[in-house]
């Protein structure tokens, strides 16, 4: 977020980012249940479940701000993404 943003774009890029720290906490807490299920139940169900919230995380990773509109505010064309 540069100093030149405007507030709403500000407030949106804040909120966007506590939503994904919030995601990441979350998925990361049902990844350890989920190794811990597979080391003491190795089976595909559960290998599975491991592998999908993997992804999942790793799908989180490097996201910015990904809001229809979002830049506006500050003169951003809608269709940037920064």
């Amino acid at each position: 977020m540069s100093p030149a943003a405007a507030a709403d774009d500000a407030r949106t890029g804040l909120r966007q980012m506590i939503a994904l720290h919030h995601k990441a906490i979350t998925l990361d807490r049902e990844l350890k249940a989920a190794e811990a299920a597979f080391a003491s139940d190795m089976t595909e169900e559960n290998q599975g479940v491991v592998q999908a919230l993997r992804e999942q995380l790793s799908s989180l990773e490097g996201r910015e701000a990904m809001i229809a509109g979002f830049g506006a505010a500050s003169g951003r064309g809608t269709s940037e993404v920064w």
